[in-house]
């Protein structure tokens, strides 16, 4: 992706327990040169049991450098991460690395890249 577009991602959560919850669920890219947080934004979904809902946030990349950044997405129970290359033309990569990782939620389809 390029410098200064707005980056939309999405993720389907899933609660696997037995009580409805209000999940809330950010969203970050933190640089790969610095280890720092960069943009962020958060979004919270009411997900009944056995349910699943979407949550979707907006990054804004604009004054972000042209480099290697990990998309995080982070709930109470579940951290996943994905690759996002930020360049200064159209030319730009993502690499998944997402996996469920928690028993009571996961995210199952990250999407918007």
């Amino acid at each position: 992706m390029t410098a200064g577009d707005s980056l939309t991602v999405s993720a389907t959560v899933q609660n696997t327990g037995d009580l409805g919850t209000l999940q809330a669920a950010q969203f970050r890219l933190v640089s790969n040169d610095s280890g720092t947080s960069v943009t962020e934004a958060i979004d919270a979904v009411d997900i009944a049991p056995g349910e699943s809902a979407n949550s979707t946030a907006k990054l804004n990349t604009t004054g972000l450098a042209p480099g290697s950044y990990t998309l995080e997405i982070v709930t109470k129970d579940d951290t996943e991460q994905m690759s996002v290359t930020i360049t200064s033309d159209s030319d730009a990569t993502t690499t998944d690395s997402l996996r469920p990782r928690s028993p009571t939620e996961r995210f199952l389809t990250p999407s918007g890249m």
